[in-house]
């Protein structure tokens, strides 16, 4: 019995672990969050999630001026270490203006 409660346990957390999604992009639209003069240029996903974007200062200028865009971004990581998930840019991709 034993055995197969450790069996059936193991199952699951392998499955928990090998679900991890392979897809290294989201998309959305380019937006900048915050005040003067503390904002952040962000990919908003939906009406509650919004990842603001770590990258070079001239793509973040480029994103900025992008505002609006719907886009692609594809990303390294999601850095969840501060207050708010952050995403670290690699490239992006404008799907329409």
């Amino acid at each position: 019995m034993k055995n197969i409660l450790y069996l059936l346990v193991m199952t699951v957390i392998s499955g928990m672990v090998g679900c991890s999604s392979s897809k290294q992009y989201v998309e959305g639209t380019i937006c900048k969050v915050g005040n003067e003069p503390f904002t952040n240029m962000a990919v908003q996903i939906d009406t509650y999630t919004i990842y603001p974007i770590t990258a070079d200062g001239n793509i973040l200028k480029e994103l900025e001026s992008q505002q609006g865009y719907k886009v692609k971004i594809f990303y390294s990581k999601i850095d969840s270490s501060g207050e708010t998930k952050r995403i670290i840019l690699k490239a992006y991709e404008i799907i329409n203006q």
